[in-house]
């Protein structure tokens, strides 16, 4: 499969991942393309989707780690919030 088919394959799947709310293609997807570009001895474009990959997967490891620190924070305030009204001899 020459390289701008690879390619546009690649947006398809990455358009329909947006309309499931999420703004890359699956990781496995990604690797295809990786994978396709080897197949056809285009080392350019191996090194673009490989780069694209890793930026994808850097941009979603922050994502779940601020979802984490953010799920640890709200716990936090909801523990405070459950202590202090205890304390206080408030029922929530």
């Amino acid at each position: 499969m020459p390289f701008a088919a690879l390619q546009a394959r690649g947006e398809a799947r990455k358009e329909g991942a947006a309309g499931r709310g999420s703004a890359a293609a699956p990781p496995v997807d990604e690797h295809e393309l990786v994978l396709g570009a080897l197949r056809e001895r285009d080392p350019d474009a191996a090194r673009k989707l490989m780069r694209d990959h890793l930026a994808n997967v850097t941009q979603n490891l922050l994502v779940a780690t601020e979802e984490d620190a953010r799920d640890r924070a709200r716990l936090k305030v909801e523990e405070r919030r459950f202590d202090f009204a205890r304390r206080a001899g408030v029922k929530i």
